[in-house]
C-alpha cells in the first residue's frame, strides 16, 4: 500500500466530469458510480478491461444498477425473463457474447465506457479503446516472461508516481508476493514488507510463511516485519 498525494476517488471523479476523458496509466480494473449535482448527471464508469461487471437496467426512466443481478432482480419484483441466447452462450463457451446477462433487458457496462443519466435520459459512451495487441506465436518462455516483467514494472513505476512515499508490501512467501516484491525492491521503490502467519498445510507438511518470507526479505535486502 502507499499513501498517494491524490485521493484515487477524487482523481476519477474529475477525469469522468470532464468533456474528453483521459486516464493515466495507473487504473487496471476500478468502477465508480459520480454523482453530479451541478448539471444533475448520474455516472457509472467502468475500467477499459470492464474487470468489475456491473449489469444495469433501464426502462421509464428509471436506472437500476448492481454488481449483483439478484437486486436487479429484487427490485423488479421478481417479474424476469431469462435471456436463453445467454444461457446457451455459456454452455457452448463458458462466457457471454457481447454485454448481455441470463436476464433479459440487463445489460452488463462495456470495458471503457461510461454511462450517463441525465434527465430520465441514458448514453453509453466509450471513453477508451483496448489497444491492438499482435501475438507472436514463435515467442519463446523466456521473451514473453521478459515482456509480462516489463509490462508490470512499467505499472510499478506509473502507481509509484502518484506519490513521494516508499511502498510497502505485504509478503507471504508465496509466488505473487514474491513476484510483486522484488520488482518494487529491484526498483527501489520499497523500504519494508510485512508478513503473518496464515496456518497453510501442503498435505502432511506446514507451511512456515515467516521462514520462507524472511528468506525472501535477506535475499532482496529489505526489511521484513512479521505480525503475529
Amino acid at each position: 500500500w502507499k499513501k498517494m498525494n491524490t485521493n484515487t476517488t477524487e482523481y476519477l471523479t474529475d477525469a469522468f466530469l470532464k468533456d474528453k476523458v483521459q486516464l493515466e496509466n495507473y487504473f487496471d480494473n476500478f468502477f465508480c458510480a459520480i454523482v453530479d449535482k451541478q448539471s444533475n448527471k448520474f455516472i457509472l464508469a467502468t475500467d477499459i478491461l470492464g474487470s468489475f461487471q456491473i449489469a444495469y437496467h433501464f426502462n421509464n426512466g428509471i436506472l437500476l444498477f448492481s454488481s449483483h443481478q439478484l437486486f436487479i432482480k429484487h427490485y423488479q419484483n421478481n417479474q424476469v425473463k431469462i435471456c436463453w441466447d445467454a444461457v446457451f452462450e455459456y454452455f457452448l463457451i463458458q462466457h457471454f457474447l457481447g454485454n448481455k446477462t441470463l436476464i433479459e433487458d440487463v445489460s452488463l457496462i462495456p470495458g471503457g465506457h461510461t454511462i450517463v443519466y441525465n434527465n430520465s435520459k441514458l448514453s453509453v459512451d466509450q471513453y477508451a479503446v483496448f489497444p491492438k495487441i499482435t501475438i507472436d506465436n514463435d515467442m519463446s518462455v523466456n521473451e514473453a516472461s521478459n515482456l509480462v516483467g516489463s509490462y508490470l514494472e512499467e505499472k510499478f513505476q506509473q502507481y509509484y508516481s502518484l506519490s513521494n512515499n516508499k511502498i510497502s508490501s505485504l509478503l507471504s512467501g508465496g509466488w505473487d508476493s514474491r513476484l510483486i516484491t522484488s520488482i518494487l525492491a529491484k526498483n527501489n521503490m520499497i523500504d519494508e514488507c510485512y508478513t503473518s502467519e496464515q496456518g497453510v498445510e501442503l498435505l502432511d507438511n506446514y507451511v512456515s510463511e515467516q521462514k520462507i518470507a524472511d528468506q525472501v526479505a535477506q535475499f532482496l535486502k529489505i526489511q521484513n516485519k512479521f505480525i503475529a
